[in-house]
């Protein structure tokens, strides 16, 4: 569902338990403690602002596991929610207890700025970054986050055709990248990363046509190799 100019809607994972404490920046303040609803129309929490403007949000949890993901899912929804676009910075992760990136900030296409703070032992728990920052068109750089349990990393920063930098994120767990960074057109080089998992990667950079140096990166136990697919 669709909120208003001076609303936000804070999107939750359906069917997912959630105790956190959520300051929404105007100065008022309130407990979220419950499962949210099995349907993804209905599992979020609404704050109404007096005027539209920009509020910074901080959200601490209540008990540790309280607040375990976000989830915007804004490019594959079936609803009408507008919120993430709303989203521009993270400027900090703090060290709740996340479990899931699965289609966290997928959609967040005026997102431009995320925290480079030495805090990301928010992540570092997370082993599915499907989606994470899918279409998150007004990213231009990335920082080196906590990867180290990540296993699946497939469409995470696809379509961040403004992207020009990323780091040498830890994959030594990865097994799957399946068009992963498709679609970054502006990057023109890209860091040695461990592959040495994965099997079979598909499109892995279709459509990076800026790419113009590349790593040695060792694919020898990639039984089908899609790597790229210019267009």
């Amino acid at each position: 569902m669709a909120t208003s100019i001076n609303e936000f809607r804070l999107k939750l994972a359906p069917s997912t338990f959630y105790n956190f404490s959520i300051n929404w920046g105007d100065g008022t303040s309130e407990i979220f403690n419950q499962t949210t609803s099995s349907s993804e129309d209905l599992a979020g929490l609404t704050h109404t602002y007096v005027s539209p403007s920009a509020y910074e949000v901080s959200i601490t949890e209540n008990v540790s596991g309280g607040f375990s993901r976000i989830y915007f899912n804004g490019t594959s929804n079936t609803s009408l929610s507008n919120d993430d676009v709303k989203v521009t910075d993270i400027i900090q992760w703090g060290n709740p207890t996340w479990t899931s990136m699965i289609d966290a900030f997928e959609g967040c296409s005026n997102l431009s700025a995320i925290s480079t703070d030495d805090e990301t032992s928010a992540l570092s728990g997370v082993s599915n970054f499907s989606n994470a920052w899918n279409n998150c068109t007004s990213l231009t750089s990335f920082p080196l986050i906590d990867t180290s349990k990540g296993t699946i990393f497939n469409s995470a920063w696809n379509n961040c055709n403004k992207l020009k930098d990323f780091p040498a994120i830890n994959t030594l767990s990865a097994t799957s990248f399946e068009s992963t960074w498709a679609n970054c057109t502006s990057l023109s080089s890209f860091p040695l990363i461990n592959f040495t998992k994965v099997t079979t990667p598909y499109f892995t950079w279709s459509g990076c046509t800026s790419l113009t140096s590349f790593p040695l990166i060792d694919t020898s136990n990639c039984t089908q190799l899609g790597l790229c697919r210019l267009s």
